[in-house]
């Protein structure tokens, strides 16, 4: 069975409206930021979000490193390269 699909033309892309959450990018050596989790979700996926949001940013610019360290309700991460 084929499924009807109405395809539309001169559709334009939305422009992306999201900046960085976190300032990787305005950090130095040394320099760290602290997150306050939120109690809306999971604490262990909040943390996750955090840690992959800097491992995806030092993917990008090899030249930048970071570490993060939570503490019950809270994550700071620290520029480290």
């Amino acid at each position: 069975m084929i499924m009807s699909v109405k395809i539309d033309k001169n559709v334009p892309f939305p422009e992306k409206i999201r900046g960085r959450v976190y300032p990787f990018d305005q950090m130095e050596i040394g320099d760290s930021f602290l997150i306050k989790l939120k109690n809306t979700e999971s604490k262990s996926i909040q943390k996750q979000k955090i840690y992959l949001a800097s491992w995806r940013f030092s993917q990008v610019h090899p030249d930048k490193k970071f570490t993060t360290a939570s503490y019950n309700d809270e994550v700071r991460v620290w520029r480290i390269k």
